[in-house]
């Protein structure tokens, strides 16, 4: 058995191996060349010590070659045990050619040797699922440059395609907008975190979190992506979530007052951290942070949350009253559908689609190009309603795609079983634009954490994003895990053990949310290190 993940739409195993050693002979077609060269001819070179000869076409062994009639991240691989040829049209199927390549030759567990060896088989691959993401949250806690970067690579090598970027939220700002240089002064910074769970909201430590990044930083992280085949998506959250803005910038709010300090509490920043949209001042900043963010983004899509925006301070508040009468709107739900319009048709004008969670389809009347991400764990028949609409739709389920929850909650299971029909959704038209797993940090302060929490459910998404459904087997899938963690093992990435992959555990799960959001973590932490203990 080849075990490839995410599993190819069509695998014939042949006979024979292919190896590259010292006599092979390359040939790249010149509009991939660069891609080649950096993520597979740079990579066999590190582990051979030398670097594969080039030839033409007609005197190579391995070829890597344009055929026009292949989509964007489609690609061919046909090896037998004289030759290795790849077919692509551009850069995306390369990326996603060299990703299978690289399993093949078993290049992720051998850091040194003579040779490479891969076996007979052709390939005809792509993706289900035109995206297929992850989101990172770094407003509870920082990751570096570094450390953004380790991820898009395991990404790469999955074939996932956009990594969505939370960069603010109640905790943090940790985006550079030179007009407004508070945001990353008074709002980056915080004296500590409640740290125990989301129901012991006065269980604080008082460990500082700050770190953002600069305009340039984020060029550099965007660019890295690009060779990746990964489009960066912004996530700038708003009305609510708003915290460490108004922290920044407290003229933004209701009473004028904001916060002295960014809250702490997962529920006061949510409760009272949503901007004033009764005033010129937050449509006036919401202008400028996408004018400067649209240049270092080239996506054509924007993500402004638009979840869990609490309308009470808007209830009372004379502008945002104001401003509902003045326009005939609905109520508070109303005025959240105004300011998602006028900020969709602003980004519009930048050539950039609007993503919010699927919260504001209960606005009504939104534009209907503003895709809705669709998260919440209850059933959203406004979600439904909308992509028979015509609507497009992201998916991140909350029971198969939050990553942040326990194992013993979403299970590699739930995420690897996900349909879109359990949901009440269909894809007959299209409309599903893929699927993107979610990694919220309240309580994931660094990688060690965050690996944890990802592995090996990213596996998973993956597959679940990338083959067709009627092709996906649960067990098979079992089967062709374990090259794939002793891969993470080999490279030092904590991952989850499997006693605890399937393991259904409310119990657990409500110990989570009310009293340790630790629980699971520490405990396997615990018992590896007794067991290194007592192996001494």
């Amino acid at each position: 058995m080849i075990d490839l993940i995410p599993k190819p739409l069509i695998l014939k195993e042949g006979y024979g191996a292919f190896f590259i050693n010292s006599t092979v002979k390359a040939f790249c077609d010149k509009k991939i060349l660069p891609t080649i060269s950096k993520l597979f001819y740079d990579e066999v070179a590190k582990i051979l010590g030398f670097q594969i000869a080039t030839a033409k076409e007609s005197e190579a062994q391995l070829k890597f070659l344009i055929a026009e009639d292949l989509k964007e991240e489609e690609y061919k691989i046909e090896i037998t045990s004289e030759s290795a040829t790849v077919w692509v049209s551009g850069q995306g199927g390369a990326v996603n050619a060299v990703s299978t390549l690289k399993q093949l030759f078993s290049m992720g567990l051998i850091k040194s040797a003579s040779y490479l060896s891969a076996p007979a088989v052709f390939i005809h691959d792509k993706p289900f699922y035109e995206m297929r993401g992850l989101l990172l949250d770094v407003s509870r806690h920082f990751f570096t440059k570094d450390e953004v970067k380790r991820l898009l690579n395991r990404m790469a090598d999955y074939k996932l395609n956009t990594f969505h970027w939370h960069l603010t939220d109640n905790q943090g700002w940790r985006v550079e907008i030179k007009k407004y240089p508070e945001l990353t002064k008074a709002g980056a910074e915080r004296s500590g975190s409640q740290w125990l769970a989301w129901g012991k909201p006065n269980a604080k430590d008082d460990i500082p979190r700050a770190g953002f990044y600069t305009q340039k930083d984020i060029t550099e992280i965007v660019a890295y992506a690009k060779d990746l085949n990964i489009m960066v998506i912004p996530e700038i959250d708003m009305p609510g979530h708003f915290a460490s803005a108004l922290t920044a910038y407290p003229e933004l709010s209701c009473d004028g007052k904001g916060f002295s300090e960014i809250p702490l509490s997962y529920l006061e920043g949510n409760l009272n951290g949503v901007a004033c949209l009764g005033s010129e001042k937050i449509y006036e900043f919401t202008y400028a942070v996408i004018d400067e963010l649209v240049k270092l983004f080239p996506a054509p899509y924007f993500h402004i949350g638009g979840d869990e925006v609490f309308k009470r301070n808007w209830k009372n508040c004379p502008h945002c009253q104001e401003t509902i009468k003045a326009h005939g709107l609905d109520g508070e739900l109303g005025l959240h559908g105004f300011f998602n319009n006028r900020v969709a048709t602003h980004l519009k004008k930048n050539g950039k689609r609007m993503i919010c969670w699927n919260e504001v389809l209960k606005c009504g009347g939104i534009l209907k190009d503003i895709v809705a991400q669709y998260w919440t764990p209850l059933r959203d028949k406004h979600a439904e309603t909308a992509l028979n609409a015509g609507r497009k739709i992201i998916v991140s389920k909350h029971s198969s795609f939050y990553f942040d929850m326990p194992h013993a909650y979403v299970g590699l299971n739930r995420t690897y079983n996900f349909k879109v029909e359990d949901i009440n959704l269909t894809n007959d038209e299209g409309g599903i634009l893929g699927i993107t797993g979610a990694l919220w940090t309240e309580w994931v302060k660094d990688e060690d954490r965050l690996n944890f929490q990802l592995f090996p459910r990213l596996f998973a998404l993956a597959e679940t994003g990338w083959t067709c459904p009627k092709q996906k087997d649960y067990k098979s899938f079992l089967k062709r895990l374990p090259y794939h963690l002793s891969v993470l093992k080999g490279d030092l990435v904590t991952f989850a053990p499997k006693e605890i992959w399937d393991k259904r555990d409310l119990k657990g799960m409500a110990k989570f949310l009310k009293a340790d959001a630790h629980y699971e973590y520490n405990k396997i932490k615990r018992e590896t290190r007794n067991e290194k203990h007592e192996g001494n």
